[in-house]
């Protein structure tokens, strides 16, 4: 399936909260979710797997509980979670995060950090832990369409989904859906 950068946004806003984040943080995501994708390297099994684990444990697990120079949690960090704190710590970011799980993730948040500063940053993951730091970014080519795969739409489209309102029947006669007669 081949969707337009915005298309691929919204789906990722929708999957997002379908798994039971907050609207603004999902928008948060899925801004970040494109520019990786415009870059060609979004993980979207990690992405999901993501998901998972905040619809199952709460929207809040695997934030960073002790933030510094050191960033770590009570237990692995999500990707999603600590992004959200990268974009609004951006003024004072850590040198190093302990335990983040899927961190390839981040990377969409610091192309969203990094079109504030004058200077590029990028991770680099070493063992367990994520370190933030200053260097030189080669020019990737932007894509402008993002593929996926039969599974991968369909991951997206089951977790987004949740989103949607049941049909009812008091929706169907107050004029929601098609109705009785399609004539289009």
């Amino acid at each position: 399936m081949s969707l337009s950068l915005n298309e691929f946004q919204a789906l990722i806003k929708k999957a997002a909260h379908g798994a039971g984040l907050d609207w603004g943080s999902a928008a948060e995501i899925a801004r970040a979710a494109r520019l990786q994708a415009q870059s060609g390297d979004f993980d979207v099994a990690a992405f999901v797997a993501c998901l998972v684990r905040h619809y199952e444990q709460g929207a809040g697990v695997g934030r960073p509980t002790q933030l510094g120079d050191h960033w770590q949690g009570d237990g692995p960090l999500c990707p999603l979670m600590v992004g959200l704190c990268l974009c609004d710590w951006a003024h004072q970011l850590p040198q190093q995060i302990q335990g983040v799980q899927h961190p390839s993730l981040l990377h969409g948040f610091l192309a969203l950090i990094n079109r504030q500063r004058d200077d590029r940053l990028v991770a680099h993951v070493l063992g367990d832990a994520v370190q933030i730091q200053p260097a030189t970014v080669t020019q990737t080519p932007m894509q402008s369409r993002v593929e996926l795969t039969d599974q991968q739409q369909a991951d997206l489209d089951f977790w987004a989904s949740k989103t949607y309102a049941p049909a009812t029947e008091a929706s169907r006669l107050a004029g929601a859906g098609a109705g009785v007669s399609d004539n289009d």
